[in-house]
């Protein structure tokens, strides 16, 4: 159940964030996720190609530039529109009163579940959502109306409740058993919910967790290479069924593996980054980017010069 929420605990967290932050360089941040994603989309093709199908295919490696268009990466191809919908989403949300703002967020539950019906709308209806929730705790302060006790208590409650639920329900209707396991569960969003609210009321960290900041830069990184397609396909994928036949195996490795896997996940981005350090990438980019605001900008004067001579 706890794996469940990460994507509902990103999105709730990037509308907590955002919804206070003025977006004056949200596109170059934006820009240089992009550059991050074309970087291992390229040397986890490239390598995992040589090394298992002995060729490169020409294809694939142009269709490394386009990660968007060819949504090599779900999450981040939704967060894309997500991104260019936020400015609308926060001016809504501010102008609005707490009534419609409650009907808003009504409106976006039953979006969220109707998206079911409509093919390659679930993923955003998920993350506007998300966002949304997000936005309304920072605006109402939430997080300092709820305590940490109660978080607690209701994050296990839920948790207990979709567990139980599964196991008990699902062998005997499979449909109606696994509808509080998965993304769009009303109890994943709310331990989701929880959790963010209760780390939004923490000021500072123990000194003993001081380093899970630290660690929480490379999160992007270790998700773009544990969700790659080629990666996933070669080294996850049916990968590790035998440890099933183990209880006390699974319970003891699933996590030594995730630990293993996200130290090394970590060691390669602290390359990747010395990397791009070394090549100037962040001067590049923002050299790039200021290139595309003046050509938009250009773009966007000579469509207006256009409309206006035509309307004269």
């Amino acid at each position: 159940t706890v794996s469940y929420c990460g994507v509902a605990i990103f999105g709730i967290i990037t509308g907590f964030v955002s919804y206070s932050k003025p977006h004056k360089n949200r596109g170059c941040r934006f820009f240089s996720l992009w550059i991050e994603v074309v970087f291992y989309s390229l040397l986890l093709t490239v390598s995992i190609s040589l090394t298992t199908i002995r060729s490169v295919d020409v294809s694939a490696i142009l269709e490394c530039f386009f990660p968007i268009a060819r949504q090599t990466y779900w999450y981040f191809t939704t967060y894309f529109i997500l991104f260019l919908i936020i400015p609308f989403l926060n001016r809504i949300i501010f102008e609005n009163t707490a009534f419609q703002n409650t009907a808003f967020l009504c409106f976006e539950i039953v979006m969220l579940y109707y998206s079911h019906t409509l093919t390659g709308l679930f993923a955003i209806s998920m993350l506007t959502l998300c966002y949304l929730i997000g936005a309304l705790i920072r605006k109402y302060n939430i997080q300092c109306a709820i305590n940490k006790r109660k978080c607690i208590v209701c994050y296990f409650t839920l948790m207990i409740i979709t567990y139980l639920w599964t196991v008990l329900i699902k062998p005997l209707n499979s449909a109606i058993g696994g509808i509080l396991m998965r993304y769009d569960s009303p109890t994943i969003i709310g331990m989701a919910f929880c959790i963010v609210v209760f780390f939004a009321q923490i000021e500072t960290l123990p000194k003993p967790f001081n380093g899970l900041s630290t660690l929480g830069k490379y999160a992007f990184s270790i998700y773009l290479i544990n969700d790659n397609p080629l990666f996933r396909k070669y080294f996850i994928e049916n990968k590790f069924a035998p440890l099933s036949n183990s209880t006390v195996c699974l319970i003891v490795s699933i996590p030594v593996i995730a630990v293993i896997f996200s130290l090394i996940c970590v060691l390669i981005d602290m390359l990747r980054t010395k990397l791009f350090g070394w090549l100037h990438v962040s001067s590049i980019q923002d050299k790039i980017f200021e290139l595309w605001n003046r050509l938009t900008q250009v773009t966007y004067k000579c469509l207006r010069l256009l409309i206006l001579k035509k309307d004269s």
